[in-house]
């Protein structure tokens, strides 16, 4: 028997895990549950966020102390990010970890995995850092830095084979929580229920469709996103008086963060757009499958729109400075993950100089059915190819490389 597996029957597993923002602690929550669903005994030591903090971690410190994005945002925030790194290694060390998964962040984690790994500790990066869109020297570092690679997606590993590195597929595990498609009409019967201010313009019959807007999962995000989608809004109602928006918000403060913004709108703005402070990342699809179209900032919840099936635009701002170095370096033509796996742009993408009259009319064309079935039905191959391209579940891929190779 394999050293390892004979370790497996004496003794715990103690792993460190690391999330590096909101979607890494779903991503994080899943793989701790089917790795649980595996080995009889797992401790767990490191940071994340409340998906993860219910699965069993203790999380060492909040999740959003890592949670920066964009070259600004770092740097701004380097001192403590370093702190923050010196303080999860030291941890870690001194919990005697068997195995490190670094979940997204590659920034963060690959720096923790290598310092981990010349330590004698298996280390794992769960999401690939996409070194096929940009940085492909990377490689050397991801090598230097980890025992084993978790592809969400196909496209990413041939060029782990091609440098010989060890990954594999083991597809999105948003891909075993939608399914299918979310019943559009049962969602907005929720929705509209569950929302007084809706219910009355529902009940009034001044209401012709619904737009969710999505501005981001962090706050420098929302900051970033709301006036113009809020902009935007209020051109679209110019055109369609019986719009209605929701704008999902994923806790307290980036609530309070929207309502600010919208309170400098106009009255009539106002009594249309219906902030929702989410209380579950189900309720957060929910509201998304309510809609008839989604007005987007690229990043996870596109694909999670993708695989609800529904119709949307994608935006995304940036710092001027951090644009221009990545549109320098970024081979992909696209930014959004549908239009990534399909290679195709399928939902229209409106990046850095995005004017409200652009956002309103892109959003508003998919409220025609041609528009819409054409999203909708690559949206359908999309998740045929990925269910198809997954061998093994994340949890399982790691522990079978860990005990047996």
């Amino acid at each position: 028997m394999h050293s390892r597996a004979k370790h497996a029957l004496v003794k715990p597993l103690r792993i460190g895990i690391v999330a590096g923002e909101v979607s890494g602690d779903l991503l994080g929550s899943s793989i701790m549950r089917e790795i649980e669903a595996i080995h009889p005994q797992v401790e767990w030591f490191g940071v994340g966020g409340e998906s993860m903090e219910k699965a069993g971690l203790s999380s060492l410190f909040p999740l959003e102390r890592l949670s920066k994005m964009g070259l600004v945002e770092v740097l701004k925030h380097l001192p403590d990010l370093i702190k923050a790194k010196r303080a999860i290694v030291s941890h870690m060390l001194d919990q005697e970890i068997d195995l490190f998964i670094g979940i997204d962040a590659p920034d963060m984690n690959l720096k923790i995995a290598k310092t981990l790994k010349e330590q004698g500790v298996y280390t794992v990066q769960y999401v690939s850092p996409s070194i096929w869109a940009w940085r492909e020297k990377r490689i050397e570092t991801i090598k230097a830095s980890t025992d084993l690679v978790l592809c969400l997606f196909p496209f990413e590993l041939p060029i782990y084979e091609r440098y010989a590195h060890p990954a594999c597929v083991v597809g999105h595990p948003a891909l075993e929580r939608i399914k299918k498609p979310m019943d559009m009409q049962v969602s907005r019967r929720d929705l509209i229920m569950s929302t007084p201010s809706l219910k009355e313009a529902f009940l009034n019959q001044s209401l012709s469709a619904v737009i969710g807007l999505i501005p981001g999962s962090r706050a420098s995000e929302v900051q970033k996103h709301i006036p113009l989608m809020l902009s935007a809004a209020r051109q679209m109602l110019k055109s369609q008086p019986k719009l209605e928006f929701v704008i999902p918000a994923l806790s307290a403060e980036i609530k309070s963060q929207i309502l600010s913004a919208l309170g400098q709108c106009d009255p009539v703005l106002v009594s249309r757009v219906h902030v929702i402070e989410l209380q579950s990342a189900q309720q957060n699809l929910e509201v998304m499958a309510a809609c008839d179209v989604l007005a987007a900032v690229s990043g996870t919840v596109t694909f999670e729109a993708m695989l609800l099936g529904r119709p949307m635009t994608v935006i995304y701002q940036m710092n001027w400075l951090t644009h221009q170095i990545a549109r320098r370096l970024i081979k992909t033509p696209y930014v959004s993950l549908p239009n990534i796996l399909a290679n195709d742009e399928i939902v229209p993408e409106l990046i850095q100089h995005v004017t409200a009259e652009d956002l309103a009319g892109s959003t508003l064309s998919l409220l025609f059915p041609s528009q819409a079935n054409r999203q909708i039905s690559a949206f359908k191959q999309i998740r045929k190819n990925l269910q198809n391209a997954a061998k093994m579940s994340a949890g399982a891929a790691v522990l079978s490389r860990y005990f047996y190779q």
